[in-house]
């Protein structure tokens, strides 16, 4: 039986070596798995086709009513956020820290050692 799925196994990514250490149960979940992942990755692409699709009707009929990239796709987005100069740690803040640290781990050192 497992000689079966064997072929079907390999299409859904399993590799030979982890297949015959896996159960029958295991292996339909990662087949099962691997069909969500591929479906989830077919709506994705009709989306964007779907979208591609619009655009074009943009380009070709109005192009000055064209939406720029972030309206279309959100995700393009530059990040507005910026770190203050005080967020920063200068390199004496940096070396302070690292002196501390020797500087705890010896006195702790030095009480076991008591």
């Amino acid at each position: 039986m497992l000689e079966d799925i064997y072929p079907l196994a390999v299409v859904c990514g399993i590799s030979s070596s982890d297949y015959w250490d896996m159960t029958y149960k295991e292996i339909l979940e990662q087949c099962e798995a691997f069909k969500q992942n591929q479906n989830v990755r077919f709506k994705e692409r009709a989306t964007f086709d779907y979208r591609l699709a619009n655009l074009l009707s943009y380009a070709f009929n109005d192009p000055s009513k064209m939406p720029k990239l972030e309206e279309v796709y959100p995700f393009m987005k530059k990040e507005t956020s910026k770190i203050e100069p005080s967020q920063y740690m200068t390199e004496k803040d940096i070396v302070a820290d690292q002196a501390y640290m020797v500087n705890f781990a010896k006195s702790r050192e030095n009480k076991q050692k008591k």
